[in-house]
């Protein structure tokens, strides 16, 4: 059964981003290692990697120059190699809801084009790089 998306949250360290507008969650994926021999018959032999990757995190949100959001995302670009930032994206879940959490650092925070159109709206785009686990488990 699906469900609407409507209201997912994202916290940047102790951040909460404001006007999201797209969240883009990193998926998990695994390499295969092809195990195949001299010995093997009718098809190829795999193994899975030990360590899975996961794909970049990102999220579009309406770009407020100076307001908390936009520092956060500056701080998430400017963190230390060894600090990544905590994010937490709250999604609905069958019953409730659930958080999904993982470690990021920044890698691109896009500010987009100054529409000249006065019904128009201007907007960011924070990419991140996750680093370690990712966990996803019912909000406490």
């Amino acid at each position: 059964m699906a469900k609407t998306t409507h209201g997912a949250t994202v916290v940047l360290g102790a951040t909460t981003l404001a006007a999201v507008t797209n969240v883009k969650i990193p998926n998990l994926s695994r390499g295969m290692i092809d195990v195949s021999h001299h010995g093997t018959t009718t098809a190829k032999e795999f193994i899975p990697e030990d360590l899975y990757e996961m794909g970049d995190f990102v999220v579009t949100m309406d770009y407020i120059a100076g307001s908390t959001t936009d520092d956060a995302c500056i701080a998430a670009l400017t963190s230390t190699p060894g600090s990544p930032v905590a994010v937490t994206v709250t999604v609905k879940a069958a019953t409730g809801t659930e958080d999904v959490e993982f470690n990021a650092f920044g890698v691109n925070y896009e500010i987009q084009d100054l529409p000249a159109a006065s019904a128009d709206k201007q907007q960011a785009v924070l990419t991140m790089k996750p680093t370690g686990a990712r966990t996803q488990a019912p909000t406490a």
